[in-house]
């Protein structure tokens, strides 16, 4: 029960809050903030005690809200500008949107009077609004189509868009939009040079240069990774390979000897060639302790590789280079393992982790540069998020 009032009295309060939101904005003349908090409030229901206070405020919030919005329609009709299509289009669908809101509940009476909200028609205007707009976000895009900056290009794609979703098979509106998809494209050609008088691993040519694998798509950005006649390339990635280092494969060994005293099960005490009782008169049993012994060899495996080198991005239109990352990958394999003669009780827990593990083979040459190409990877990335967000 006590849950129930507690409910009851939030919505109270919860009611008498949006009534002062709503009044708050009305006073600052802000008329359609003020009908969405009441009409929000009116389909949850009220009680006939509130509706008293409610009505009167909600007729008035209703009343102003339709004369400051079509105030503002004519206001825009009267400048004649092309441009303001959208904004009238989008104001009489929110009239006929906030008018459909209130249909359902109409009519509204107060005091035993029906209360005046007048309501329009407003589907034919609407009609002709988004006819207005359509043509004119075509008319806009054509024109954006005809320049040659792809910020101008790519706000053509997002007009015809707009026309697809307002006005499905608008003229020529599907081929248009490939057309601004193409012409929009940022298209960037990749190449790398190894000047390292070191072979690079074809795979590792071919994973550098396999853009999609750094999670980089992007919708205005195109990437290739050999050079095709029949496209016109805004960027160049050029990565230079200057060093590749691959170490010789080393194995360091030393020697360890273990001794230690361990409880090795139990016997009896003894004095004098008798068992000790206790006060019991039972045998008192006492630890055994041995000393054991061990000689480990630890070894140790390890190789490395280093490739250096910079990527350039350059721009092909003046062909600057516009932006530069150092490459400098750095790749190690180690092993750490250990083998033990004797018995294992005498190893410390360190020694004992290493015993478990085993030789490893060392990895290939190309290998270990294929792997330092992980952290090339990286940094080519960072660059290219940087540039072509």
């Amino acid at each position: 029960m006590k849950q129930f009032y507690y409910l009851l009295s939030f919505l109270i309060l919860a009611s008498c809050s949006s009534l002062k939101q709503a009044e708050k904005s009305m006073n600052s003349g802000d008329y359609v903030k003020a009908y969405d908090l009441l009409i929000d409030e009116y389909q949850k229901g009220l009680s006939a005690k509130k509706k008293e206070k409610f009505l009167p405020i909600f007729q008035n919030a209703y009343m102003k809200m339709v004369a400051s919005q079509e105030a503002k329609i004519e206001h825009l009709k009267s400048a004649k500008n092309p441009a303001y299509t959208g904004d009238i289009y989008n104001t009489l669908v929110g009239l006929h949107h906030r008018q459909e809101q209130l249909r359902p509940f109409l009519p509204v009476y107060h005091k035993g009077k029906e209360m005046l909200f007048k309501t329009k028609n407003y589907l034919p205007a609407i009609n002709q609004a988004k006819n207005d707009y359509v043509e004119y976000l075509y008319q806009a895009s054509l024109k954006k189509l005809d320049s040659n900056n792809k910020q101008e290009i790519r706000s053509a794609h997002g007009d015809l868009r707009k026309i697809q979703s307002l006005s499905p098979g608008f003229r020529d509106v599907e081929n248009l939009l490939d057309e601004a998809h193409y012409l929009g494209t940022d298209f960037v050609l990749i190449q790398i040079e190894n000047r390292s008088n070191q072979l690079l691993p074809q795979r590792l040519e071919d994973d550098l240069t396999q853009i999609s694998t750094y999670g980089l798509n992007n919708f205005w950005t195109e990437y290739h990774q050999k050079k095709q006649n029949d496209y016109q390339y805004d960027y160049l990635i050029r990565m230079d390979i200057e060093h590749i280092m691959v170490s010789p494969e080393r194995m360091n060994s030393r020697q360890h000897e273990f001794e230690r005293e361990i409880v090795d099960g139990w016997e009896y005490l003894y004095e004098n060639g008798r068992k000790v009782l206790d006060s019991l008169g039972k045998p008192i049993k006492v630890d055994k302790v041995i000393l054991v012994s061990a000689r480990v060899e630890e070894v140790i495996q390890e190789k490395d590789a280093l490739v250096q080198g910079k990527v350039d991005l350059i721009n092909l239109a003046n062909n600057q280079i516009i932006d530069t990352q150092k490459l400098n990958s750095e790749f190690g394999f180690k092993n750490h393992f250990a083998k033990f003669f004797g018995d294992r009780r005498a190893l410390d827990d360190h020694m004992q982790k290493l015993t478990y593990n085993q030789f490893i083979p060392f990895p290939s040459h190309e290998q270990m540069v294929f792997d330092s190409g992980e952290e090339i990877k990286a940094q080519l990335k960072r660059l290219l998020k940087r540039r072509f967000k």
